[in-house]
């Protein structure tokens, strides 16, 4: 497989999740147009990894984060462009997420890799990314935020080695 890869974190709070749809989109219209011929448009320029299962119960969620992503890219994709999707429906936080993509990135080759998240979850997300071993990331973030959504992100930094370290058992376990 050729191209770039964006990894699209998933977020159950739905404006959180659009904010950073709209990022990735933005970010892959604008690659599209200055990095691809004509001729090459109906070749797979891009590979979207769209991260995120039902994170809240089936009542509330009936579809996951990664497919609620496809469609808004799916919609918003005026330009037809023939992009490749890679659905993780199963990951339901950043740990996992990063698990999961690191083992698709070793089975696929991808001049580029990007991740696509909020500005205020960088820092907690590019720790995961660390740990897990995968250091070749570029980042894209989107702006929109909760009021309280940087200190939530401090006291999950708190957290990190223990969250990857139950997202490896969790996805053994599945």
């Amino acid at each position: 497989m050729s191209g770039i890869l964006i990894i699209l974190l998933g977020c159950h709070i739905s404006h959180l999740l659009f904010d950073r749809v709209n990022a990735a989109l933005n970010f892959a219209n604008h690659y599209n147009k200055s990095n691809v011929k004509y001729y090459e448009l109906y070749e797979y320029k891009i590979n979207w990894f769209l991260s995120g299962g039902i994170k809240n119960t089936k009542e509330e969620d009936t579809i996951t984060e990664a497919e609620k992503m496809k469609q808004l890219i799916m919609s918003k994709n005026r330009e037809n462009y023939n992009w490749n999707y890679i659905m993780d429906d199963i990951s339901i936080n950043t740990a996992e997420n990063f698990i999961v993509a690191n083992q698709i990135e070793d089975q696929l080759d991808f001049s580029d890799v990007y991740v696509v998240t909020s500005e205020f979850h960088y820092e907690r997300a590019k720790k995961m990314a660390d740990l897990i071993d995968v250091n070749s990331y570029k980042w894209i973030l989107s702006n929109e935020e909760e009021n309280n959504s940087r200190y939530w992100e401090k006291i999950h930094m708190k957290n990190v080695e223990k969250d990857i370290i139950n997202a490896k058992r969790h996805l053994l376990v599945r």
